[in-house]
């Protein structure tokens, strides 16, 4: 149970990336980040 799929970890990665990217735009609420 705790070991995760490469496709899932890869998936997981992104979307931390881009999150990422969302809070260091000028304007979090094009990403809909309520910060």
């Amino acid at each position: 149970m705790l070991q995760f799929p490469p496709v899932l970890t890869a998936v997981t990665l992104a979307c931390t990336v881009v999150f990422t990217r969302a809070q260091q735009q000028s304007s979090p609420v094009d990403y809909g980040v309520d910060v």
